[in-house]
């Protein structure tokens, strides 16, 4: 888990991305955040928007964000049962998946937003939907394979 931070404020005032990545499937998700959300709110995006969708996890890999760091996110990972892991301070090599991934929004971003750059949050549904699809070349498939035994299907 990581965030992009220091982002054009977008319409709905939100100005960084939280990245949450499954190590085993390398599915992420994208959560239009703030960097003023505390401990608890980021807590109750976990729950809501990753939690709620995927389950538990065994473990959490973070930076050593403060709102990881913190007593909230402590309590909460004891008593979700899950094991909290952080990286070394200034190695962001630590959690390179997440760091590429993180290159990687970016670049959509980038390339996608109007003018203002003040509409990524709009995009962020889509620049997940691609980075899930796209072939995977350290698990020799997509994330979605992965992740629901078989490519995601046009309907």
């Amino acid at each position: 888990m990581d965030f992009i931070v220091a982002l054009p404020e977008s319409q709905e005032s939100f100005d960084s991305i939280m990245v949450v990545v499954d190590r085993l499937t390398k599915r992420a998700q994208f959560l239009a955040t703030t960097t003023i959300a505390t401990a608890l709110e980021t807590a109750k995006l976990n729950r809501d928007r990753v939690f709620a969708l995927h389950g538990l996890p065994r473990e959490i890999l973070s930076d050593r964000d403060s709102k990881f760091t913190s007593a909230v996110w402590t309590n909460l990972c004891e008593m979700l049962g899950t094991q909290q892991k952080l990286t070394t301070a200034f190695r962001q090599q630590a959690n390179g998946v997440t760091e590429r991934i993180n290159q990687t929004i970016e670049n959509y971003l980038r390339a996608f937003t109007n003018s203002n750059s003040d509409d990524w949050d709009q995009l962020l549904s889509l620049a997940e939907f691609a980075y899930n699809a796209r072939y995977q070349a350290s698990i020799n498939m997509s994330s979605f394979e992965a992740d629901l035994g078989q490519q995601r299907q046009r309907h």
